[in-house]
């Protein structure tokens, strides 16, 4: 999800939209949703490809990811 909101979105509904979803991203909501994700895999020994942790990981050395989103949301 973004992480603010894109200058990029002019559309007031979409410029909303990410504020909402910049609210999940930012307050650990969707880490607490990948976390328990990766718990459910490991116990049913799920083979898990964790794209999210690559995305973790390129926001914490000062990649925009909001900006490699497609829709910016």
């Amino acid at each position: 999800m973004c992480t603010k909101v894109s200058p990029n979105l002019t559309d007031p509904t979409l410029r909303k939209k990410a504020e909402e979803l910049g609210v999940h991203q930012n307050t650990g909501m969707l880490d607490a949703y990948f976390d328990k994700a990766r718990e459910v895999c490991s116990k049913y020994d799920v083979t898990v490809c964790d794209l999210y942790l690559v995305w973790q990981t390129m926001a914490q050395n000062s990649v925009n990811v909001t900006e490699l989103l497609s829709n910016k949301l």
